[in-house]
C-alpha cells in the first residue's frame, strides 16, 4: 500500500479542486490522492473511481502522482 501524506494545507487545497474544479481530470486526480491520503486500499480506490481494479494500475497513478 502506498501511503501519502498530506499537511493540513494540501488537504484543503485538494478538497477544494474536488469541490470546485469543473476539470473533471483534475477533480478525479485529487479524489484518488485524497483516498490514498485515507489509507484505503487500492481496490477501493479503483473501485470508487472507475480505474482499473488492477492493483497495478492504481498503485501507478498514486505513484505518478504523489511524484509530481
Amino acid at each position: 500500500m502506498i501511503r501519502i501524506v498530506l499537511s493540513k494545507a494540501e488537504l484543503r487545497q485538494l478538497e477544494d479542486v474536488l469541490r470546485m474544479t469543473s476539470n473533471a481530470k483534475l477533480r478525479h486526480r485529487a479524489q484518488i490522492i485524497l483516498m490514498a491520503h485515507r489509507n484505503l486500499p487500492h481496490q477501493d480506490i479503483a473501485a470508487a473511481t472507475g480505474v482499473n481494479p488492477h492493483i497495478g494500475s492504481v498503485a501507478s497513478r498514486v505513484n505518478i502522482m504523489a511524484a509530481s
